[in-house]
């Protein structure tokens, strides 16, 4: 399963990022795309997330697939860059912050807990049958639809106040 944005979404969402200079990646289902522009820095730290990454002139050559931009800034992801986003494209984006500095935007109402209802159908389980583990807001939802749910030691404050359990932080195998 993967929900694509709207192609002329991708357009405008990548065009206020390439205006204010912002590294991004355009996520698909098998391949991240970055601008031409982004820097090595960028592309090698990615890397760790999205391991598959090929920089493209426009992402207008991948735009029917895009599920997700994945925005990350070692100088911090502007504040006021989600305020440009709603200009430019409105509530067609959900930002959420991702750990590390990082942040998605994503189709709004697809979560990482739209995936875990899909697989507890799929596979006939309920939600009381799941354990999940997070640390950042894009864990929130995940958690609050799993009957176990578990907190990093190093989670962010609102990760750790959804979550029933906490464990080590990731650095220590948690």
């Amino acid at each position: 399963f993967a929900a694509a944005m709207d192609p002329e979404v991708v357009m405008r969402v990548s065009g206020v990022l390439d205006d204010a200079g912002q590294p991004y990646l355009g996520c698909t289902a098998t391949t991240a795309y970055a601008p031409r522009w982004a820097s090595e820095a960028f592309i090698a730290g990615m890397s760790r997330y999205y391991p598959r990454i090929e920089r493209v002139p426009s992402l207008a050559e991948v735009a029917t697939q895009v599920f997700k931009f994945g925005l990350y800034d070692e100088a911090g992801i502007p504040a006021d860059l989600p305020v440009r986003l709603g200009q430019s494209v409105g509530d067609s984006v959900a930002p959420v912050a991702s750990g590390h500095g990082s942040m998605d935007l994503g189709v709004p109402g697809v979560t990482k807990a739209t995936g875990l209802r899909i697989l507890l159908d799929r596979w006939g389980l309920r939600e009381q049958d799941v354990a999940a583990f997070g640390d950042s807001p894009n864990d929130l939802e995940m958690l609050a639809a799993a009957g176990r749910s578990v907190a990093m030691a190093n989670a962010d404050p609102a990760v750790k106040a959804t979550a029933r359990l906490e464990t080590e932080s990731n650095d220590d195998d948690g």
